[in-house]
C-alpha cells in the first residue's frame, strides 16, 4: 500500500535532535487541516469526504484499505469521532482505514493512524516521554479506561512495568506515566504499547524508536501508531474465518480459556509477592445485533477473582509520606519525593504544548523547576509580527504518584 511503504520510508529521520529538555518545535500559523474518523461510517462516505487525499486499496482477501497520505508540507489532526469519548491527535502523517466485505453493513471497523511528535518530526528523548504521556493524560481524562488483555494478570503501575519487561509483549499501564528512569529501561526493539477501551471501541497506542534516538552521527528512528478497532472486530477476528459469522456463541469458551491462564498467572505473581487489582473489570461485550443475544459468560469469567488470591488491602503510602495533592511552587524545596504535575497555567497553549500536564519524576530536597510554557499574545498585531510567547516560568507542581 502506497501510504505504509510512504510511512515505512520516512521512519528513518533525521537525527539533528534539539538538547535535552527541549519543547517541542512549533507548528506554524497555518490552520491545521481537520481529518475525522469515524468508526462504523460507510467507506464510500468517507472516500466522498476526503477524496482529493485518498487512494482505495481493494484486496482480494474481501478488504478495502481506505488511504489517508498527507504532505510533509502540511499540518493535519485526526479528530476520533466518538460521542462522549472523541479525541484529538496532533501531527497527522498519514490514516488507513480497514472495511470487511463480508461485514460492510458495520462500515470501517478499524482505523490506524500514524503522527508524528511535533511539527517537523525532531524531537529530544525528553520531549518525546513527555509526549506519549501528554497523550495517555488525554485519553484518561476523555473518559478511556486503561485495558488489560483477557489473559494477562490485572498488575498495576510499577509492577505491570516490570512484568512486561520480562514477557514477550511490552504492554504497560495507561494509568501509569513513563518515568524518565523506566524510558531508559525499555528495550525500544519490543515497541512498547498502551491499550484503553470506551463504549465498546479499543484503543492502541504503539511507539518505535531506534537505539541511535539521539546519535547526532547516526539517522534516527521513530514512529507512533495510534489503533482504533471497534470490539466487535477484534473479538470476532479472534476465530478462524469459517467461525466468526459464529463468534458470538462460541466466546465464553474462548473467555473461559483466558481467564484460567489469567487465574493461574495472577496466582503466581501474587506468590512473588506482587499485588492483583481485582476491581478491575473486563469491558462487556458489544451489543448484540438486532434480534440476538449476547450469550451468558461463566462464572468463573465474571467473577472478580479466583478463589484462590488472597484478599490484599489497598496499598498505602508510608506513615510520614505527605498526601497526593500537595502542591508546592517553583524554587521551593521539594518535600516528598514522587511524581509530580505541573497545574494548568493561564493562557497556554494545550493543543500546541501536550506536556504541560505530564508528570516527572522529583527527588526530596530537590528545587521544583520552572517549565516551559508556550502562550498567545493578548495582542493581536504583535501575535502575528512575532509569534507565540515561549519561555520557562515559575508554575505550582501538584503530588500525582509516589515513586
Amino acid at each position: 500500500m502506497k501510504l505504509l511503504i510512504r510511512l515505512l520510508t520516512l521512519f528513518i529521520i533525521s537525527a539533528c535532535q534539539p538538547s535535552q529538555g527541549n519543547p517541542p518545535a512549533m507548528p506554524d500559523t497555518t490552520r491545521p487541516m481537520e481529518i475525522v474518523l469515524k468508526l462504523g461510517e460507510r467507506g464510500e462516505d468517507f472516500a466522498k469526504r476526503y477524496a482529493s487525499l485518498l487512494d482505495k486499496d481493494v484486496q482480494p482477501a474481501g478488504l478495502a484499505f481506505y488511504e489517508i497520505d498527507i504532505s510533509s508540507k502540511q499540518q493535519a489532526n485526526a479528530q476520533l469521532s466518538h460521542e462522549g469519548y472523541s479525541l484529538t491527535i496532533p501531527y497527522l502523517s498519514g490514516a488507513v482505514g480497514v472495511l470487511d466485505f463480508d461485514y460492510s453493513s458495520l462500515g470501517i471497523e478499524k482505523f490506524r493512524v500514524y503522527v508524528g511528535l511535533t511539527a517537523d518530526k525532531t524531537l529530544s528523548n525528553e520531549a518525546a516521554r513527555l509526549y506519549i504521556n501528554s497523550l495517555l493524560q488525554q485519553f484518561r481524562s476523555k473518559g478511556w479506561k486503561p485495558y488489560f488483555y483477557l489473559s494477562d494478570p490485572r498488575l498495576r503501575g510499577q509492577e505491570q512495568f516490570e512484568y512486561a519487561l520480562t514477557g514477550p509483549l511490552l504492554a504497560l499501564d495507561g494509568d501509569y506515566d513513563l518515568t524518565p528512569q523506566n524510558w531508559e529501561r525499555i528495550d525500544w526493539i519490543s515497541s512498547p504499547f498502551w491499550m484503553f477501551y470506551a463504549d465498546h471501541v479499543f484503543a492502541k497506542l504503539q511507539f518505535r524508536r531506534s537505539p541511535t534516538w539521539e546519535d547526532p552521527n547516526q539517522p534516527g528512528v521513530a514512529m507512533l501508531s495510534i489503533e482504533f478497532q471497534t470490539m466487535e472486530n477484534s473479538m470476532r477476528l479472534e476465530f478462524e474465518e469459517k467461525d466468526r459469522r459464529n463468534w458470538r456463541a462460541l466466546w465464553p469458551a474462548k473467555a473461559l480459556d483466558y481467564r484460567q491462564y489469567r487465574d493461574a498467572e495472577e496466582i503466581r505473581q501474587q506468590q512473588a509477592g506482587k499485588h492483583i487489582d481485582i476491581h478491575y473489570q473486563d469491558p462487556p461485550m458489544p451489543p448484540a445485533p438486532a434480534g440476538q443475544q449476547n450469550p451468558p459468560l461463566p462464572i468463573e469469567v465474571t467473577r472478580p477473582a479466583n478463589p484462590a488470591l488472597k484478599p490484599v488491602l489497598q496499598q498505602q503510602p508510608k506513615r510520614d509520606s505527605l498526601p497526593i495533592g500537595t502542591r508546592c511552587k517553583t524554587g521551593e524545596r521539594c518535600p516528598q519525593g514522587g511524581v509530580w504535575r505541573v497545574e494548568m497555567p493561564d493562557g497556554h497553549i494545550s493543543a500546541y504544548s501536550p506536556s504541560i500536564l505530564s508528570g516527572v519524576f522529583i527527588a526530596k530536597g530537590a528545587a521544583m523547576p520552572a517549565f516551559y510554557v508556550i502562550r498567545e499574545r493578548k495582542n493581536f498585531l504583535l501575535q502575528y509580527l512575532f509569534g507565540y510567547q515561549e519561555g520557562h516560568e515559575p508554575v505550582v507542581w501538584k503530588l500525582a504518584a509516589y515513586q
